[in-house]
């Protein structure tokens, strides 16, 4: 049963059941009154609009006559079934229609996707277990919270954050929110919008969307065999670079010790430098230690530093943080600190235990045995088919590799190819701030955490199929 909500006027010169009549009639052409919905009755119709029967029964006469609507003995009226063929669909009723988010990755067989992870590893049944713990904390679910995230979950990020990185914090320089951008935005604001910034090129392209939409002026600054370029970087008059030293993104190039301490000195050079250190992924470095981050070797207070659970746990586990220096966090808690947190508190506290417990840790191990082996099954597959003819880089950490061909062959043609055999490899031309121009780039990302094995092998002979006529190619 549905219900009706004309607007019925006694001033208009037309009669009242034509005024119901035209109101139903368009109701039922425009998708919203679908074909074969049971009409309300008479009497019921007549009552909720404070109306006569007789005007009600006029009105559905009149639409029955039409067809558009069927009168059945002893059931009542519904819509007929003209309203399947004839009438235009709710989804066209307005010229200005809204475009559905569409995944990308929709018809391919083999998804190489650098952004997903190994969700059949997630330990699901430990999670649900804390969740129902803390459903039943009901003074929990009834508070807003603190503003930088529960003090129990900034505690144990920050113990983490000291043991695995060497990050230096207290849980009161710590910020919780819902995905780097989020913080990122607030950061911007924090900053200052009238900041002129630098990020590494090749580097990573949401966050430059972020701090371009927010109008920050950036800098790309090229990158050599250690990272960012100190060199060019002093070539340009900026306040804020930001870097991925631990594992640059998309390339994958780890920041020696030395060039470390050479942007530090550069920070430490102007009051008004600060270093945005994202160690999105540091967890998953397979052949060594990871080397200590930015934010620990730092002694004036110059690196706000930027994590996630995303990459380890779920991308839809939309839960990050950042650490910031004590003139930035004087200026956030004077400005800033009425915004809202942005994560659930049930989420925070569900991680809270997840890492107090031990969960954290023991998982962290599990899932770097796991990508480490899909890393190699992938690397070997990728020689078995290409020898030495393929280029493979990124090799040290992360989840993904970049791979490409010593021949003028575009990243354009190799996607296209590989699309061909379905199996989607994804740009790096992206992640440059000249993104308009990808025949410049002969590379492509290839994730592999959220694949098995078996399907690493079987998309990596795909590629095989799709590229092998550009090894037989002249350089």
């Amino acid at each position: 049963m549905i219900d009706l909500l004309p607007i019925l006027t006694t001033d208009s010169p037309e009669p009242l059941y034509l005024q119901l009549y035209k109101y139903i009639r368009r109701q039922i052409e425009s998708g919203d009154i679908p074909a074969h919905a049971k009409m309300p009755s008479k009497r019921k119709l007549a009552n909720s609009l404070k109306i006569s029967q007789n005007t009600v029964t006029a009105a559905y006469q009149q639409l029955v006559a039409e067809g558009y609507l069927e009168a059945r003995t002893r059931s009542g009226h519904y819509v007929g079934t003209v309203a399947e063929d004839g009438f235009v669909p709710r989804s066209l009723r307005s010229k200005q229609t809204m475009k559905e988010w569409a995944d990308e990755r929709d018809g391919y067989d083999f998804v190489f996707d650098h952004a997903s992870v190994d969700c059949s590893a997630f330990p699901l049944d430990s999670w649900r277990k804390l969740y129902k713990e803390v459903l039943f904390e009901t003074e929990i679910l009834a508070t807003l919270g603190d503003p930088q995230g529960d003090y129990g979950l900034r505690y144990e990020i920050s113990e983490y954050l000291y043991r695995s990185r060497g990050v230096q914090c207290s849980p009161g320089h710590l910020i919780v929110g819902s995905g780097t951008q989020t913080l990122l935005l607030l950061l911007v604001q924090i900053i200052g919008w009238n900041r002129k910034y630098a990020m590494e090129d090749p580097g990573y392209s949401k966050a430059r969307k972020v701090l371009q939409h927010n109008g920050a002026q950036i800098k790309p600054i090229p990158l050599d065999q250690e990272g960012l370029s100190i060199r060019a970087l002093r070539e340009q008059e900026v306040d804020i670079v930001y870097v991925t030293p631990s594992h640059q993104f998309p390339t994958g190039i780890v920041m020696p010790i030395s060039r470390r301490y050479e942007l530090l000195q550069w920070a430490a050079e102007k009051s008004a430098r600060y270093i945005i250190e994202d160690d999105y992924d540091s967890e998953f470095r397979y052949s060594s230690k990871p080397i200590p981050s930015l934010q620990g070797l730092d002694t004036n207070g110059k690196v706000i530093y930027m994590g996630t659970f995303s990459k380890a746990l779920m991308p839809s586990l939309r839960l990050s943080y950042m650490v910031l220096p004590t003139e930035l966090l004087d200026i956030y808690r004077d400005r800033f600190s009425f915004y809202s947190q942005t994560v659930s508190r049930i989420e925070q506290q569900v991680m809270e235990r997840f890492m107090r417990e031990g969960f954290w840790a023991s998982h962290i191990q599990k899932m770097r045995n796991l990508y480490g082996r899909k890393k190699e099954v992938l690397v070997s597959s990728l020689r078995r088919s290409f020898g030495n003819e393929l280029q493979i880089e990124g090799l040290d950490g992360g989840l993904h590799v970049i791979v490409g061909f010593d021949r003028p062959i575009s990243e354009r043609e190799l996607i296209r190819r590989a699309k061909q055999e379905k199996v989607l490899v994804q740009s790096l031309s992206l992640h440059y701030a000249d993104n308009t121009r990808p025949e410049l780039c002969n590379m492509v990302l290839l994730g592999f955490a959220n694949l098995t094995a078996d399907q690493i092998q079987e998309g990596v002979l795909r590629l095989e199929r799709a590229w092998s006529d550009i090894v037989g190619e002249s350089p």
